[in-house]
């Protein structure tokens, strides 16, 4: 059962996000408080720069990637989940 899990894992590591929806991401200004990065959770400042993921009922947002928090961007092109 763990080989099954770990081989599924890996299926999945291997398809990344298309490339025309990681180059349409785009990267927005904070202009709210309390939104936090979804992979580090670090609260953004306002007027920082963010990608937003386009989820319908509840945005995601996260770095575009410093020295804190490798972003989002890295992850997409790797796995689609």
């Amino acid at each position: 059962m763990e080989n099954i899990f770990h081989e599924l894992n890996e299926e999945q590591e291997q398809e990344g996000a298309s490339d025309q929806f990681i180059t349409e991401l785009k990267e927005i200004e904070i202009d709210k408080p309390n939104i936090t990065c979804s992979i580090c959770l670090d609260e953004f400042s306002e007027n920082e720069k963010c990608i937003k993921l386009p989820c319908k009922d509840n945005p995601h947002y996260f770095h575009s990637g410093n020295d804190k928090c490798p972003g989002i961007i890295e992850w997409l092109k790797k796995s689609n989940t």
